[in-house]
């Protein structure tokens, strides 16, 4: 009777621990990174199963009940290092599309203000100068339109450029998110070790480690080791970040006149070769998409159409004869120092003097649209030579090293990023795909069923309600006993 009175006991016990970890399941089935738990029963020690007992325990081994072994979290982690590395690029893919379309919002094209439309209304502006060069109004209309076309220039590389260092920004912002999570990371380390150490399970815990561990992996590239006492070792670029019960912190060291951000390993101060997420996609796009030195930077190729446009027209210009007879004047401000600055994006204009409203007579009669001087034997008023020489220029093969025209060029800035931007937007949305689909296998194995948790909850009520009427039953046949020995 001893023995059945403990095992209803140890039933009663097991089920109700049992619809605990079916209750905890059931409140967390909506939680980020939670993965469900499992009670691993066994039978207790029987009756019978040594020498001491023998004696006692009667013919077979009895039975004395049931105990709950562990209590553990159903995870897979093959499945998890899947996650993860689909995560990095997903990090990576999504900040160079976002960048990407911002870049093609600046460009804006097409539109009426457009660098495009008012390149095209430059060299038209030009061509109607040369058709009636001695026009006031025709001077005055290529006057505004160079003023607006420079303008524009000013306008895209001023919005590149804010964008540059908002990404820059955004680079040491990540950095700190990385030490943020790794220091989690390192304290969840000592926690579960000494849960393990003492014969427990920490499943929380673990889950808000794997949980923080494939944050970190949307940020940068990781790989993880796992360590004999449980700890998990994370490593970037071939450098610890998190080691055991020890983090190492990324530095965020800027730079330069631009104070461009420089990605170390605190310990040593060396570089990190960061080679995946958002991290990543954030390098490349300042060092890279927004470079204003790499020719494959769009700052870069606008300050060359700016620069090939303003030199172009400076040569002719300084060449030809205003209205008053005065030549050399180039159209575009020059900076000649010292130290001498070329023009780009940045600084492109119409030279002062030109656009001089105060003198007599106005400055757009210093537009040089003859060849020869109006006041000599050969020149006159009506000389056209220069503004049609200028004019050419649209159909003129010089940039590229004399392959592309002005507007070539330009639609080859243009399809280049709209090709980067459609092949980052279709690589986002297969690693969406695919991180989706890992995630949904994951969830099949680790996630909660409310229904399966529900059935379980039936399942243990039942046996919690059997147990207590074993005991009830128990204490029935005691009372008879006692009864009987009065």
């Amino acid at each position: 009777m001893n023995i059945g009175l403990n095992a209803a006991i140890q039933g009663l016990m097991t089920a109700q621990r049992a619809l605990d970890v079916a209750g905890h399941n059931v409140a967390n089935a909506n939680t980020e990174g939670y993965s469900r738990q499992r009670v691993q029963l066994s039978t207790t020690s029987p009756m019978g199963h040594s020498s001491l007992h023998m004696s006692w325990a009667g013919p077979g081994q009895v039975g004395t009940g049931v105990q709950v072994d562990t209590i553990k979290r159903v995870r897979d982690q093959f499945i998890d290092r899947q996650v993860r590395a689909e995560t990095s690029p997903l990090g990576e893919a999504k900040i160079t599309a976002d960048t990407l379309r911002q870049i093609e919002d600046i460009f804006g094209e097409p539109s009426d203000r457009s660098l495009g439309t008012l390149t095209t209304r430059f060299w038209d502006s030009w061509h109607e100068l040369s058709n009636n060069p001695e026009n006031a109004a025709t001077r005055l209309g290529l006057r505004e339109v160079s003023a607006n076309l420079a303008a524009v220039f000013q306008e895209i590389h001023g919005k590149l450029t804010t964008l540059r260092q908002d990404v820059n920004d955004r680079i040491e912002t990540t950095v700190n998110d990385v030490n943020s999570i790794t220091r989690q990371i390192a304290t969840l380390n000592n926690q579960i070790k000494a849960g393990l150490a003492g014969g427990q399970n920490p499943n929380d815990l673990q889950d808000q480690r794997d949980l923080l561990i494939e944050k970190l992996s949307e940020f940068v590239k990781v790989d993880v080791t796992e360590t004999a006492q449980g700890a998990l070792n994370v490593y970037v670029g071939g450098n610890p970040l998190v080691a055991e019960g020890h983090n190492f912190d990324l530095l965020a060291i800027r730079q330069g006149t631009q104070g461009f951000v420089q990605v170390q390993y605190g310990p040593t101060q060396v570089p990190v070769n960061i080679s995946g997420g958002s991290l990543k996609g954030y390098l490349d796009m300042r060092d890279v998409a927004l470079s204003d030195t790499d020719a494959r930077g769009f700052i870069t190729q606008l300050n060359q159409m700016a620069n090939g446009i303003a030199n172009q027209v400076n040569n002719l210009h300084r060449a030809g004869f205003a209205l008053d007879g005065t030549t050399t004047l180039p159209f575009f401000e020059e900076f000649l120092g010292p130290p001498a600055v070329p023009i780009d994006a940045s600084n492109i204009a119409v030279n002062a003097a030109i656009m001089a409203d105060n003198t007599n007579p106005p400055g757009y009669n210093l537009i040089a649209a003859a060849l020869n001087d109006p006041g000599s034997l050969t020149g006159g008023v009506g000389d056209n030579g220069n503004a049609l020489a200028i004019a050419r220029l649209r159909n003129a093969k010089v940039m590229g090293g004399g392959t592309y025209t002005f507007d070539d060029f330009y639609k080859g800035v243009l399809v280049n990023v709209g090709v980067q931007g459609q092949e980052a937007m279709r690589k986002e949305a297969t690693q969406t795909m695919l991180v989706a689909s890992v995630k949904e296998r994951r969830d099949s194995a680790s996630g909660v069923s409310t229904d399966e948790e529900m059935a379980d909850v039936i399942k243990f009520q039942k046996a919690y309600a059997a147990s207590a009427r074993i005991l009830s039953t128990i204490d029935e046949m005691l009372e008879t006993l006692i009864n009987v020995g009065r």
